[in-house]
């Protein structure tokens, strides 16, 4: 069958599906159709398949693969064919790891110089970002591989000052003002969350402090016996996948951790946690039986 034959056949629930992943690098299958489950791996200037499947950081080993000069620099040459070679290499290497799809190349348009990720982003000129990448994606299919270009933003700059980061979104704001007005669909997000879209602080008004969700992080429960219960078992979670050492970079993650909503603890709790447990996790919390087996054997 064809892509289109096998997209006419799948009903809403199987589409949906596939908006999210199996777990952190693996999309679902839909077996009624003989859909496999398909990798995907990180790049964007080369692949970055990491040995760690559930942590989603840079930090852990990832297997040898071929690391080309970042899109900041490919782009100075201007140079469509080479971009389109470098494509076929990244296709061929996904190839052999089995990886479906890489993530890039990186076609965010650098706004400003306080961008942190500058150096994987093709160019300030859409144009040139355009062609450059357009070479880069033609090389990777040509081998049978795709791409997901990365990392188009509402935002892209901020402001570093001794008291911590303010985001720059009023222009943002202002051109997207659906995507922004987020308490006009009444969803509940956690504080963090509200600030970095919103740059101010969640008034208390707009709060819902009686009903938990899975937006809520562990800092916002750390006062109910579940959430110090669930913290406790992270941090020794942490210890097993370190080695018990206590350095910067594990006491960095528990921090991180401490802020991420529950249904995003499962892309960093090396497997401890997931989407299913966090939405029972919710129930506790909420004062419902807990109808998941899994969270009962962890506490």
């Amino acid at each position: 069958m064809t892509a289109e034959e096998i997209v006419s056949q799948m009903i809403l629930e199987e589409k949906t599906s596939l908006c999210s992943g199996k777990d952190l690098w693996m999309l679902k299958s839909v077996d009624r159709l003989g859909l496999s489950s398909i990798m995907v791996a990180d790049g964007p200037h080369g692949l970055r398949k990491q040995i760690i499947k559930h942590v989603n950081l840079g930090a852990f080993e990832s297997v040898p693969a071929t690391c080309f000069p970042t899109a900041a620099a490919t782009a100075c040459s201007f140079d469509r064919d080479l971009l389109y070679s470098i494509g076929q290499v990244i296709g061929e290497e996904c190839l052999q790891e089995n990886v479906a799809v890489v993530l890039g190349p990186g076609i965010n348009i650098k706004r400003s110089p306080l961008c942190g990720r500058n150096f994987e982003y093709i160019s300030e000129d859409p144009y040139i970002s355009g062609e450059i990448a357009a070479a880069l994606i033609n090389g990777a299919q040509s081998k049978g591989v795709g791409t997901s270009s990365r990392d188009i933003r509402l935002k892209s700059e901020i402001n570093v000052s001794g008291d911590g980061f303010e985001t720059l979104l009023a222009d943002q704001k202002n051109k997207s003002p659906e995507y922004f007005n987020l308490a006009v669909k009444e969803l509940v997000i956690s504080d963090s969350s509200f600030e970095a879209l919103y740059g101010q602080k969640l008034p208390p008004k707009e709060r819902r402090i009686d009903n938990y969700d899975v937006n809520c992080t562990l800092t916002e429960i750390a006062h109910t016996e579940p959430g110090r219960k669930l913290a406790a078992k992270i941090t020794e979670h942490m210890a097993v996948m370190f080695g018990g050492s206590r350095d910067g970079f594990r006491l960095m993650m528990e921090s991180m951790m401490m802020d991420l909503p529950l249904r995003s603890l499962a892309m960093v709790s090396g497997g401890l946690f997931n989407l299913n447990m966090a939405e029972a996790f919710v129930d506790i919390l909420n004062g419902k039986p807990c109808a998941n087996p899994e969270l009962e054997k962890m506490f």
